[in-house]
């Protein structure tokens, strides 16, 4: 799972420079560099925090930190579970366009 490069990705994705997103979050820039290089790994208050900064669904931001390294499978199966991961994260993106 690669957390800290999907918050980049997404922080980026926002324009939000990396000393305002740790301001808003409430974390020292220092602590969110080393999330994003994934030296450290963030608490669960500090992924909802980042998710309520990009408004992002905390489980949006989970499916796409998940990668292969992540089943316990044989290599055949891993493509299967990934689109299946993959129209969960389209299902919950379409969701939040739709609630008020």
């Amino acid at each position: 799972m690669h957390i800290g490069k999907t918050i980049r990705r997404l922080r980026m994705e926002h324009g939000i420079q990396q000393k305002e997103m740790a301001r808003q979050m409430g974390i020292s820039q220092n602590a969110l560099g080393s999330i994003e290089k994934e030296l450290w790994v963030p608490k669960m208050r500090t992924i909802e925090k980042f998710c309520e900064v990009t408004d992002v669904p905390v489980a949006q931001l989970f499916l796409d930190s998940m990668g292969p390294e992540d089943f316990c499978l044989p290599e055949r199966d891993c493509q299967d579970v990934l689109d299946i991961v993959e129209i969960a994260s389209r299902k919950i993106q379409r969701a939040k366009v739709v609630a008020p």
